[in-house]
């Protein structure tokens, strides 16, 4: 299992922070599976009960070429979302959110 200071402090993201960032961005809350429009479930550290101050939890997508099966992976770090209804998974780019927060906060001066 990997140490929490492997993972960098800009990565530290609050579930109030990346809603910010998916109102800011324009993502809808409709499921583009099935009718839901609405909240969707986050994947948050809920072990200090924080609730929307709570750090998101980092999901690892990992890569590879098609070529070479079992070559290294590259993980691609994301944020999790979960449609309530059917369960529908969406994934957001950790990079993207930091990106956006950043300019977020220099248009916020």
């Amino acid at each position: 299992m990997e140490d929490n200071d492997s993972i960098p402090k800009e990565w530290r993201i609050t579930l109030n922070q990346f809603i910010s960032f998916l109102v800011k961005v324009g993502r809808s809350s409709s499921c583009p599976v099935c009718p839901h429009d609405g909240e969707w479930n986050f994947y948050i550290d809920k072990s200090l009960g924080m609730g929307v101050e709570s750090c998101m939890m980092i999901t690892r997508m990992d890569g590879m070429s098609p070529e070479d099966l079992f070559s290294e992976r590259v993980a691609h770090p994301t944020f999790s979302m979960e449609c309530p209804s059917c369960g529908y998974m969406a994934y957001t780019s950790v990079k993207k959110v930091v990106e956006g927060l950043s300019a977020m906060e220099k248009e916020n001066g």
